[in-house]
């Protein structure tokens, strides 16, 4: 598995997408053909006081299905060639 990601294997994945967030709710758009797809609700009681830009990456994990905690430890690939 020399020179692959271990939990891509090789299978590569694009995404394009928008998140918003605000006091109160997040919104995410997903870019695709045909249409563009939206996703949004209202933040969790823990998640109101964070900073704008945690609930810009909040909004993100929401929108892939991630939770904060699996992402805890993992590094990306920018920058390491």
């Amino acid at each position: 598995m020399a020179g692959k990601t271990p939990f891509l294997g090789s299978r590569k994945v694009s995404v394009s997408l928008s998140t918003d967030a605000s006091a109160f709710r997040w919104a995410v758009v997903f870019h695709q053909k045909p249409a563009d797809r939206n996703v949004g609700d209202y933040w969790e009681d823990n998640l109101m006081n964070e900073h704008i830009n945690v609930k810009e990456m909040h909004a993100v994990l929401k929108a892939l299905g991630v939770s904060p905690y699996q992402c805890q430890g993992l590094q990306s690939g920018f920058g390491s060639r």
